[in-house]
């Protein structure tokens, strides 16, 4: 009787594990545009309320907070770049303009990415905003 229970509680534990996977993926989605960012394929993307020379501003300034030195600024209307050197490392900051009020900023850190130096550098520039 005990093992035909536990059996039901796995089932049970299953299943809602399943469906609840569901609904963490649509939470995640909305987070994203509430600010926080996600790490793929080597690099951090984050949208984030603002418009696209406040994001310059924001990395430029986070930049100088972490103490990376800029190399190179690139600064258009609608989108913009700023790369610099991170513990011997290649960063590179790129933002675009998604809407009239939103912007998506992604840091890369390193030839492959660097996932904890580009969350690192990613929180200093939200602090920024």
């Amino acid at each position: 009787m005990k093992q035909y229970h536990l059996a039901i509680n796995v089932l049970v534990c299953a299943v809602l594990l399943s469906v609840s996977a569901g609904c963490a993926f649509v939470v995640g989605g909305s987070a994203v545009a509430a600010g926080t960012y996600v790490y793929i394929e080597g690099q951090t993307l984050g949208t984030y309320e603002t418009d696209v020379p406040n994001a310059f501003r924001a990395s430029v300034a986070a930049c100088e907070e972490l103490g990376i030195p800029v190399i190179k600024e690139r600064k258009a209307e609608t989108d913009g770049e700023v790369q610099g050197k991170y513990n011997g490392e290649r960063v590179v900051i790129t933002m675009k303009q998604v809407t009239d009020t939103q912007t998506e900023i992604s840091v890369r850190v390193g030839l492959i990415g660097n996932e904890a130096s580009a969350r690192r550098i990613h929180g200093v520039i939200q602090n920024k905003l």
